[in-house]
């Protein structure tokens, strides 16, 4: 016998039009993004990303409270300060190929550039490539980097470890490029987060997550003579598939409006919203 109990307000889904702000990601086509976003220095960024500016050396902040814009630009000239940067590929005012990235000051000790994606069911594990990208020498002795870090709620993020750390060793002056960027490291690797999803995911198999490139002083707290990077060239492809779910049978059809929502048998409660399925 099947016992459902259903309040069935909080079965219309009222996070669905958040499903919009995420970048998709299926098996043939990865997520991308080259962030050529017009000229501004306060450019808006892609739906999807978003950017910080923090207090503290080597610390993520949350998706939810970051910016939607950049606050500076900076090419070959144009660098009056920290803050998140518009950087170009040239004149700050007037070249199209563009970088989102960060200067730090007294004030600014991180910054973060987040993004927000969905990968289609059965998707855990990651090809993942981008460039690193130095706008600004820094005769910091600590030097900068960028750390990946990544998370399934946007605000407890964790280290997607070495492979995805990118370090620049202090330079002996604290000067620009006449043709930006004057370094480029290209980054690539797997992020396996397999477990992850599953565990954050079980009931929904909603494969949501977040990324995040902090930027920082690579030691330390003295952010004075700071290396300007930035972040181009985002890849995020499908590099592999888990085991397929342990089949169901379907025990119940709920129609709100134009909306069916599919119950199924499972050996275990199944939580959805507030209805509760048992055997």
């Amino acid at each position: 016998m099947v016992n459902v109990c259903i309040a069935f307000v909080t079965l219309l889904f009222a996070a669905a039009p958040d499903a919009l702000a995420q970048r998709a990601i299926t098996a043939s086509s990865p997520a991308t993004e080259s962030f050529d976003i017009g000229t501004s220095a306060t450019a808006p960024l892609p739906g999807d990303f978003r950017a910080d500016k923090l207090t503290s050396a080597r610390t993520v902040g949350h998706y939810d409270s970051a910016l939607s814009a950049t606050d500076q630009r900076g090419g070959s000239d144009n660098f009056i300060g920290g803050g998140i940067y518009n950087f170009a590929a040239g004149d700050a005012t007037t070249a199209t190929d563009r970088a989102i990235g960060f200067l730090a000051s007294t004030a600014v000790k991180s910054g973060n550039l987040y993004g927000y994606f969905q990968a289609a069911p059965g998707i855990g594990s990651f090809s993942v490539a981008y460039d690193v990208e130095k706008y600004h020498n820094g005769m910091n002795a600590a030097g900068f980097g960028m750390q990946l870090y990544y998370s399934t709620n946007g605000t407890n993020f964790t280290s997607a470890g070495s492979t995805f750390l990118t370090s620049f060793a202090a330079d002996t002056d604290n000067a620009t490029f006449a043709t930006p960027p004057g370094m480029t490291s290209h980054v690539t690797g797997t992020l396996d987060l397999s477990a992850v999803l599953e565990a954050a995911n079980a009931v929904t198999n909603d494969h949501r997550f977040y990324l995040a490139w902090n930027y920082s002083v690579s030691s330390g707290t003295s952010t004075t003579s700071p290396q300007g990077l930035g972040i181009d060239n985002i890849s995020i492809a499908a590099a592999g598939t888990e085991s397929a779910p342990e089949p169901t049978t379907p025990l119940l059809a709920l129609i709100g409006g134009s909306t069916v929502f599919s119950l199924r048998r499972r050996a275990a409660p199944l939580q959805l919203g507030r209805a509760d399925v048992y055997d």
